[in-house]
């Protein structure tokens, strides 16, 4: 019986889209600070695709 060797990326990519995500919603906290609410409002749907991708 052989295992075949999973390649590397299949386990690091929803990592990256969780990294990807946390950065866009620091990103949008950062903008609603400095009161550009619509920047914010577009980093927190791109931050929810990322989580959406990840699973």
């Amino acid at each position: 019986m052989t295992v075949k060797k999973a390649k590397i990326g299949v386990y690091l990519l929803p990592n990256v889209l969780t990294t990807f995500g946390l950065f866009a919603g620091f990103f949008a906290v950062i903008l609603a600070t400095k009161g550009q609410y619509a920047d914010a409002a577009i980093a927190i749907f791109v931050a929810m695709l990322f989580d959406g991708l990840d699973g």
